[in-house]
C-alpha cells in the first residue's frame, strides 16, 4: 500500500465522497454517460469550491470573482494549475489537460493499457477513452481513497464499452 499522510487521506476521502454524491445524482437519473457526469462536476467546480464551514463540515461555496474585468456574465475566468511544481493562475478556459498528449502517443505505438495512479474518480481515463484513446485498450486506475475508487467504478458501470478497472493502493 502506498503511503499518504492521514490528514491528507481524510481530506481527500471527504472531498471525493462529496463529489461522488453530486455525481451519483446524475447517474441515478439515468440517461447520462460517464463523460456527461464528469462534465456536470466540472461545471459545478467552475462556480463553486469545497470548503470547510464553522461546524467542520464540507460544503459547496460560490466562488467570488477576483476582478471586475471581463466578468459581464459572472462566470469564472481564472483557475489554479501548476507549472514545474509552482501554482499559477491561468484563464479558466485555457486547456491545461494532458489528455490530448496521451491520445496522440497512443496513436503512434500499440499499447494494451493505460494506467493512472492517483486517479481520483478516473476523470482522465474517461476523457482519454471518450476522446479517442481506444476501445480495445484496458484502463486501470489506482486511487488512495475508497470514495474515489467507488465513484470511478460507478462511472465505469454506465460505460459498458470501456474496459476499466479501479483499485485502491
Amino acid at each position: 500500500m502506498a503511503y499518504q499522510e492521514k490528514k491528507w487521506q481524510n481530506f481527500y476521502e471527504n472531498a471525493w465522497a462529496i463529489r461522488a454524491e453530486f455525481m451519483s445524482q446524475f447517474i441515478n437519473r439515468g440517461g447520462y454517460n460517464a463523460l456527461q457526469v464528469i462534465g456536470e462536476l466540472e461545471k459545478k467546480e467552475r462556480y463553486y469550491h469545497l470548503a470547510i464551514n464553522d461546524d467542520g463540515n464540507y460544503e459547496w461555496q460560490r466562488k467570488k470573482s477576483e476582478s471586475e474585468k471581463f466578468n459581464f456574465a459572472d462566470i469564472p475566468y481564472n483557475k489554479i494549475t501548476s507549472l514545474n511544481g509552482i501554482n499559477i493562475l491561468v484563464p479558466f478556459y485555457t486547456n491545461t489537460s494532458i489528455v490530448n498528449m496521451i491520445i496522440d502517443a497512443l496513436a503512434l505505438e500499440q499499447y494494451d493499457s493505460v494506467i493512472e495512479l492517483g486517479c481520483g474518480y478516473g476523470q482522465n481515463l474517461f476523457k482519454i477513452f471518450y476522446s479517442g484513446g481506444g476501445v480495445n485498450l484496458k484502463y486501470f486506475g489506482g486511487e488512495f481513497t475508497s470514495s474515489g475508487v467507488e465513484m470511478a467504478r460507478k462511472l465505469a458501470n454506465i460505460e459498458p464499452n470501456m474496459k476499466a478497472e479501479f483499485f485502491s493502493f
